[in-house]
């Protein structure tokens, strides 16, 4: 919730700046929708980050726990606490690059997408607060799919990354390049990239048509 509201807000924000005073209440192109897309997802990463890091150490930690290993943290707000006490911030953001290199092309695809679907389905003579329900369901489920779709072995790595130790010296993964080659080369070629696209594909198209209905439904009736 706290993050979907980060990410919406730097969104519209950016758009804001980039319409200025002169354009203000109207809407941008399309290229500039892409490209506001990718800043909201430099943005968004500086959130989205350290919050996916300390739910994928708390994953683990479940997994491990399984086969007898002790327990570290008690639950995701200890993990917080722990790994910036022990690392400092640089600890909350580890993977950080690798986070930028999905969501800055993820979030181009997610809100550009959805900005030229809800611009083909403006009727003649009206505007984007005119379009139906369908024709907004249908934008955010195809911005949520091509979010996945384009993008989603870049996920594998950020989560692979994340997913290292937290002590440096003993990260399997030195580098972007260095966690590509050995995912490619020691866990089954590309298919390791690909494992669980077709269900997280399935799970983005209503959960996303979904977001962003209620979004533009808040927007519209909410002085935002």
């Amino acid at each position: 919730m706290f993050f979907r509201a980060t990410l919406f807000t730097s969104y519209y924000q950016i758009t804001a700046f980039f319409a200025g005073k002169d354009r203000l209440g109207q809407r941008l192109t399309v290229p500039e929708y892409f490209l506001c897309g990718m800043f909201t997802g430099a943005v968004a990463a500086l959130v989205e980050g350290p919050i996916d890091l300390f739910k994928s150490k708390m994953q683990i930690q479940i997994i491990r726990a399984k086969s007898g290993e002790s327990v570290m943290y008690r639950n995701v707000f200890h993990a917080a606490y722990v790994i910036v006490k022990k690392h400092g911030i640089r600890g909350a953001y580890q993977g950080l690059p690798a986070t930028w290199l999905r969501n800055i092309p993820a979030n181009s695809a997610f809100f550009g997408f959805y900005e030229l679907c809800r611009t083909l389905s403006i009727p003649e003579g009206g505007t984007v607060f005119d379009l139906s329900p369908m024709a907004l369901l249908a934008s955010g489920g195809t911005g949520g799919f091509l979010y996945w779709f384009l993008t989603y072995p870049t996920d594998v790595i950020k989560s692979t990354m994340q997913a290292d130790d937290s002590v440096v010296e003993k990260r399997r993964f030195k580098s972007i390049r260095d966690c590509v080659k050995k995912l490619y080369n020691d866990e089954g070629g590309w298919r390791r990239f690909y494992r669980g696209f077709t269900p997280c594909l399935m799970r983005s198209i209503p959960a996303n048509a979904t977001l962003f209905f209620v979004v533009e439904t808040i927007r519209k009736y909410l002085p935002l």
